[in-house]
């Protein structure tokens, strides 16, 4: 039985739920033990957030009863703690990440002490997938969290812990080394994801707007290139498209963790006639249309 607490002129008022639950979960009566039943969840938070927790170290939200969650993700906006963006028809919710729980699950994986909920930079059905206008939103932010839409079973993204730099002259490319994993929500694995890569793996190469980044063979392929060759934005064969809808993404079938649900190989037949297999992708297939792009600014609390 739950009893609910809260204090009145310095005295506790103590009732079962069931007593007062028929009134109406909206009721005032009932909001205000539920508030009073938070607050210390609240107050612990913000304790773990500033002075607990170590730099690094993801702080993750309580976890609270069903029916407790809208009133508490309305006391953590108010006291400015809310470490997770709107979700499902909210204004401002991302259309890749649908859920809190998804939302934690990404947060989690960058190792970051987040205590402000990632902002969007960028979306492709707002913003256009023009290369240009994409630029304009993300350039001379660090820390982009990029999630990728194909079609309506296939989620997935990447994280680089950095900025993403053109180069300063429009004709050429700008590579360079910064940490950067993959991930997956949805369609390859049935759980948010981690794909942890190699230290060679960890760079970005851009390009600049009248360029395109090239390929091992020096064929000019795509307009972004991430986690050395692992996702493409932009590409084309040759490159790069007409927009940044056409990615493309694959990864070597012993990178990727247990549990990816095409357990058969995605076969390639060369010029020459060889097959080049073992290879997975986290799209429905390592071509694709991109329905949706985003990419959210990811900030680490730093401590005074």
């Amino acid at each position: 039985l739950e009893v609910m607490t809260l204090s009145v002129s310095d005295e506790e008022v103590s009732v079962l739920r069931r007593t007062i639950v028929l009134l109406g979960q909206d009721h005032v009566l009932v909001t205000r033990f539920d508030r009073a039943s938070v607050l210390q969840l609240i107050v612990d938070f913000a304790r773990r957030l500033t002075v607990v927790m170590p730099p690094g170290q993801f702080v993750h939200p309580p976890v609270v009863a069903p029916h407790e969650k809208a009133i508490f993700a309305v006391e953590l906006d108010m006291y400015g703690l809310d470490t997770v963006p709107p979700v499902g028809e909210a204004a401002g919710a991302s259309a890749v990440i649908k859920t809190a729980d998804e939302w934690l699950a990404v947060m989690k994986m960058t190792d970051k002490k987040i205590a402000v909920a990632p902002s969007l930079l960028y979306k492709s059905s707002r913003d256009t997938f023009e290369y240009p206008s994409f630029l304009n939103k993300v350039v001379g932010k660090s820390g982009l969290l990029f999630a990728l839409q194909d079609g309506p079973t296939h989620r997935f993204g990447a994280f680089i812990d950095g900025p993403l730099t053109p180069p300063d002259d429009p004709t050429q490319a700008n590579i360079y080394k910064v940490p950067v994993f993959l991930y997956s929500l949805s369609g390859a694995y049935e759980t948010p994801t981690k794909i942890e890569l190699q230290e060679k793996d960890q760079q970005v190469e851009v390009a600049g707007t009248q360029l395109a980044v090239e390929d091992d063979d020096d064929e000019s392929t795509a307009d972004v290139c991430i986690a050395g060759g692992y996702l493409w934005l932009g590409y084309g064969d040759p490159g790069p498209a007409d927009d940044l809808s056409s990615c493309y993404q694959w990864i070597e079938r012993d990178k990727l963790p247990e549990g990816h649900i095409d357990d058969s190989d995605i076969d390639d037949e060369e010029e020459d006639g060889t097959m080049d297999d073992g290879r997975r992708t986290l799209a429905s297939t390592i071509e694709f249309e991109c329905t949706e792009m985003e990419v959210w600014h990811i900030t680490e609390e730093v401590n005074a």
